[in-house]
């Protein structure tokens, strides 16, 4: 199928790339769906780039920014990745709770770089900071001489920390901007006065819906039986296909391939597969296309697994 992804340079004073934001297209114009979910387009972000042929290609080999929800924080899709690879984009929408506290905590002592999205302190989220290594902040919604003292109280207030506190200024539309931006102490940029997002069109697998809907049916259920997971695996090559890039995504420390799908799936081991197939999900059958087919496809899988419980329990 065809899709497509948006990417936007992040870049430092002297204008150099540092790593590139990845947006979330659905369609063919250069913007964000108006009422898509924040966790479903994450969700098809990560398979449609991370899942097909990699983030480094898309990033040309620097960090990848990508925005998490707060459903994605607490359903640990940042694992999927490296934390070599990314950064973890904590959207301004996510609320400042212990569980979310303790996920980014999580992240940080795992070696993910953690950035606050469109920052705007509030002092509960104080106790996150020791934790964050970026703070991205949009100029055209702050007053530029009230920038300074704000990022000035921010580093007193983390004195002693262990690792650098950055920040980035979002929305840079004119050299003006930059100029004022380098001069009260931001470290990176961003905005259009470097570059607009680039669309990127390229093509991905179709998965099966069905196999897919049975996969995730045999997954989540309290005694898995890995040869049958491997079976469906081996039925779609699309499945293949994922399970492949997401070996080789510089998330595992893999010498060589292993042999077969049976082995490859040992590796990566039952929570790895559980997470990877609930993204899949998600991503795949968020289309309206496709509702129909999500929903007759699930009642199917459960009336076939009823059945072969009643016949063989």
């Amino acid at each position: 199928m065809d899709v497509v992804t948006a990417r936007q340079a992040i870049v430092n004073k002297e204008q150099a790339a540092i790593g590139y934001e990845l947006l979330f297209r659905d369609r063919q114009t250069n913007s964000f769906s108006f009422g898509m979910d924040p966790y479903v387009a994450t969700c098809k972000l990560i398979d449609q780039t991370h899942l097909n042929f990699g983030l480094s290609e898309l990033s040309l080999g620097k960090r990848a920014f990508i925005n998490f929800s707060e459903k994605c924080l607490l359903q640990d899709s940042p694992y999927l990745m490296s934390p070599k690879n990314i950064v973890v984009e904590v959207l301004e929408s996510v609320r400042p709770t212990d569980a979310i506290f303790k996920k980014v905590k999580t992240l940080f002592k795992e070696g993910y770089t953690i950035a606050l999205d469109d920052f705007v302190f509030n002092p509960k989220w104080q106790r996150f900071l020791p934790f964050v290594q970026i703070i991205k902040v949009d100029i055209s919604q702050m007053p530029m001489d009230s920038i300074s003292p704000f990022m000035n109280n921010l580093m007193a207030s983390q004195k002693g920390r262990k690792t650098p506190l950055f920040f980035l200024a979002e929305r840079i539309e004119t050299e003006t901007d930059f100029l004022q931006a380098k001069e009260v102490g931001f470290d990176y940029f961003q905005g259009y006065y470097f570059s607009r997002p680039e669309m990127y069109f390229y093509k991905d697998v179709d998965v099966s819906q069905f196999v897919l809907m049975a996969l995730y049916e045999a997954l989540f259920v309290p005694d898995i039986n890995m040869d049958e997971i491997a079976c469906f695996f081996r039925s779609d090559e699309a499945l293949t296909y994922k399970l492949q890039t997401y070996l080789n995504s510089g998330l595992f420390d893999v010498d060589t391939m292993p042999l077969d799908i049976k082995q490859a799936l040992d590796y990566v081991g039952k929570d790895k597969i559980r997470r990877l197939v609930s993204l899949l999900v998600t991503s795949q059958m968020a289309k309206s296309e496709r509702q129909v087919t999500y929903r007759t496809g699930h009642t199917r899988v459960r009336t076939c697994k009823m059945l072969a419980t009643s016949v063989a329990p």
